[in-house]
């Protein structure tokens, strides 16, 4: 389902990665600069890591690491884009993130296998050169494919003006003379009538 949501809590959708200041960092650690470099970058929760570092409890190979120390970046979570942009200038200037969410779900599936097979169907009816009103009666077999949804196979009757539609479960074998297309590994075929 499409919808545009408006959240607060940016960590559902980023990450905190630490990354050494080496200017800051050089001076403290020294010789130790690229061990302790690495230590900052290798750290498996930069979140309690962060937290330890604001708390003024941080120590890493005997240097006590402050936040001038790190530089303290934002990156996407599996399965998320984002951009952030900026509306304004200066201290008026606002942020905000723009995020996509990535992951397949059942519903968004099936609403892209519908949009699938209705763009064949149309161009189906376009080289029958049916008229835009002429009604059609409509058969659909899919094999290995991710559940329709019952909407989704209405929206498909309504585009594609049919009259009468059946959707074979994936075990059926298709009708003689019916056109087939594969999608993301889903075979589907159809027959206008």
């Amino acid at each position: 389902m499409e919808a545009i949501l408006i959240e607060q809590d940016l960590d559902r959708f980023q990450r905190i990665e630490l990354a050494p200041n080496f200017r800051a960092l050089a001076p403290k650690a020294r010789a130790n600069v690229n061990a302790v470099a690495n230590e900052i970058k290798s750290s498996e929760d930069p979140e309690a890591l962060l937290a330890s570092i604001e708390a003024g409890t941080c120590e890493i190979m005997g240097v006590a690491i402050e936040m001038t120390d790190v530089e303290l970046k934002r990156t996407e979570r599996d399965g998320f884009a984002a951009s952030t942009v900026q509306i304004g200038q200066g201290e008026q200037a606002t942020h905000i993130s723009l995020v996509l969410d990535m992951n397949d779900t059942p519903a968004l599936l099936s609403k892209g296998l519908a949009r699938d097979i209705t763009r064949r169907i149309q161009a189906k009816r376009k080289t029958l050169d049916l008229e835009i009103e002429a009604t059609i009666d409509l058969e659909i077999w899919m094999k290995d494919a991710p559940e329709l949804f019952a909407d989704d196979q209405q929206w498909i009757v309504n585009e594609t003006r049919s009259a009468a539609a059946i959707f074979h479960p994936t075990e059926e074998t298709p009708a003689d003379g019916s056109e087939s297309f594969e999608v993301d590994g889903t075979t589907v075929w159809f027959t206008v009538v």
